[in-house]
């Protein structure tokens, strides 16, 4: 007779990262902290921001200066990666 294996499916947490803005408040998530910032789709970036990110239970929450928050979402990939290491470096979920 043969047995048969129970196959284990683990359940994967997400970063659940959201930012708050002078225009609103934006959310989005990802396997990482880094991938989930890198999901946040703005349009229109101004002012400083809080950005918040959370994982099982645990938040942490930032407050960035305006030139920051404009380089991150900025339209230069050179710029945006800049900012978004220093910006991930912050964050230890």
């Amino acid at each position: 007779m043969k047995t048969t294996k129970k196959k284990v499916v683990k359940k994967v947490e997400l970063y659940h990262a959201s930012i708050k803005l002078l225009t609103g408040v934006f959310t989005s998530e990802g396997a990482t902290v880094k991938e989930a910032v890198e999901n946040l789709k703005i349009t229109n970036v101004k002012g400083k921001a809080i950005l918040s990110i959370e994982k099982g239970g645990k938040r942490q929450d930032k407050i960035f200066p305006p030139p920051v928050v404009f380089r991150l979402f900025s339209a230069s990939k050179l710029m945006r990666e800049i900012a978004l290491k220093q910006v991930v470096m912050r964050f230890d979920l």
